[in-house]
């Protein structure tokens, strides 16, 4: 047996309106109740950063403190080892009693010297010139400069120094030219010289000294301290051997 609906239509169409807003305001408030709780959890995890960052902040304040006083010092100790080095470079020329101490040393009895002559042969260097013509329009500016630091002071000593030699040329006179050829190499061994050469051997004419040679021998002094292949430190009880 079918049922008979003798509702009027207007009451079925506000019934549904009825049921529509209802389901309308459940959905508006399980919205609103997701976004509520989606905006309280971030209002809670702002408030954690925030401790956070009141936490983090005094260390981090601390931290480029330390970073600024660790820069300080290696800015410091930077200038205190070019300083060093500078120090240390401008010991690099032999005391003159040392080299001659060292010569004599090995000088045997048959051996006389008449002559010794210590000076620095500089190579000659393309930008010589290129120096030179500047060196006009570098005044004004050297003038105005202030006084260099240790390591452009150190940085010019090198460029001057770092590429001459020290040689020490000896003639003399000898009756025994075994004796000198021995002389020679107790010289080439002696940790002061790189170098002991023997220039020339020529036998005297005159009859002062019959028998006697004329000689001229070459000695190439070790580079000082701070400059390439020379000693790395000061030995503190090193003498002339």
């Amino acid at each position: 047996m079918s049922s008979v609906d003798f509702l009027p239509s207007d009451y079925r169409r506000q019934a549904a309106d009825r049921r529509s807003h209802i389901w309308l305001f459940i959905t508006l408030t399980i919205y609103g109740g997701f976004v509520g709780v989606v905006a309280t959890h971030q209002f809670l995890a702002w408030q954690a950063i925030e401790r956070r960052y009141e936490q983090v902040q005094l260390p981090y304040v601390q931290a480029q403190l330390a970073n600024q006083r660790v820069a300080e010092l290696e800015s410091r100790l930077a200038e205190t080892n070019d300083l060093a080095e500078l120090h240390t470079y401008l010991r690099h020329p032999w005391p003159r009693t040392q080299v001659l101490a060292a010569l004599i040393k090995h000088l045997p009895p048959e051996v006389n010297l008449t002559e010794v002559t210590i000076r620095q042969e500089k190579p000659e260097r393309r930008d010589d010139h290129r120096k030179e013509s500047r060196s006009g329009t570098a005044g004004n500016d050297e003038s105005a400069s202030r006084t260099p630091s240790s390591h452009q002071s150190l940085a010019q000593l090198r460029d001057e120094n770092d590429a001459a030699r020290t040689v020490i040329w000896i003639r003399g006179v000898t009756t025994d030219n075994s004796a000198l050829h021995r002389c020679i190499r107790e010289l080439s061994d002696t940790w002061l010289f790189t170098k002991a050469d023997l220039e020339s051997l020529d036998s005297m004419e005159d009859n002062t000294a019959p028998g006697a040679t004329s000689f001229e021998i070459c000695l190439e002094l070790l580079p000082g301290y701070g400059q390439p292949d020379g000693p790395a430190e000061a030995p503190s009880k090193r003498v002339a051997s």
